[in-house]
């Protein structure tokens, strides 16, 4: 928490009327210094000097900071385990790609997202999508996930509809969450044999910060905005839908209003 205030408040973006943090990553760094103690005549102190840059950080510090960094009992040697990645239901594998988040059995068809080193279950289906330009040709669709997001409360415009794969062009993530959320795919669970589906890059806390971001972005005036992040939309539900977009060259055309994706972008 400490880190996304001081991250945010950063100086420089006096014009920028919104800003949210999309895949956060929290990191903990071990930077060298060295401390070293000095007398003179009867006075002591310690100076602490960057080990990197060997410059003087602290010319006078008190000797009490040599009591800070004296070190406590050692806590005993933890030992790194690994998780067999099968599914909790059936005990079969589940497919190994080392970007997905979430994971789709191929066996008994559930959907499980990894939190450490724990399996839970994900509500999902695979769409049809009614009169879409993927319907008629599915062997011919690559079919992406998108999280549905329920709004916790009204007013609100309906449910959220955010991309979960990874796509390298953030501004394309947000104009399919702007078009699927004003007007949402109509489609029936898919009750065949399961089409290829493309994996899961963002779990859902990061799909509740698009949508929030994406939601701000539609307010034009900047009062408008700084309204939007003050009361941000909050969501009580999710579920994974996998859509059919259909290929057309090196182009994913998706089924609502026809958004071409690179192909090559994907990943």
């Amino acid at each position: 928490g400490a880190a996304m205030t001081q991250g945010l408040s950063a100086s420089g973006f006096e014009h920028v009327m919104y800003r949210q943090v999309l895949g956060r990553v929290l990191s903990l760094i071990y930077f060298p210094l060295w401390v070293v103690e000095l007398t003179q005549g009867s006075e002591r102190w310690l100076s602490v000097v960057d080990a990197v840059a060997e410059s003087v950080v602290q010319p006078r510090a008190p000797l009490a900071l040599a009591d800070a960094l004296a070190p406590g009992t050692p806590e005993p040697p933890s030992t790194v385990g690994l998780r067999p990645l099968v599914c909790p239901n059936c005990g079969r594998d589940l497919p190994v790609e080392p970007d997905d988040v979430i994971f789709l059995c191929g066996t008994c068809g559930r959907a499980w997202q990894i939190h450490g080193a724990e399996l839970s279950e994900t509500p999902h289906e695979i769409a049809r999508v009614v009169g879409g330009s993927a319907a008629s040709r599915p062997d011919d669709a690559l079919y992406l996930p998108f999280w549905r997001l329920e709004p916790a409360a009204p007013p609100a415009d309906g449910p959220a509809w955010v991309p979960a794969f990874r796509y390298r062009r953030l501004k394309a993530l947000q104009d399919l969450t702007t078009r699927f959320s004003a007007r949402p795919p109509t489609y029936e669970p898919w009750t065949g044999e399961r089409p290829a589906a493309q994996g899961c890059f963002y779990d859902v806390e990061d799909a509740v910060l698009l949508a929030r971001f994406t939601a701000a972005g539609r307010r034009r005036t900047p009062d408008a905005v700084k309204a939007a992040a003050r009361d941000e939309p909050t969501y009580q539900g999710a579920r994974l839908v996998w859509i059919p977009f259909r290929r057309e060259g090196g182009s994913l055309l998706d089924p609502v209003a026809g958004l071409a994706l690179q192909g090559g972008m994907l990943g």
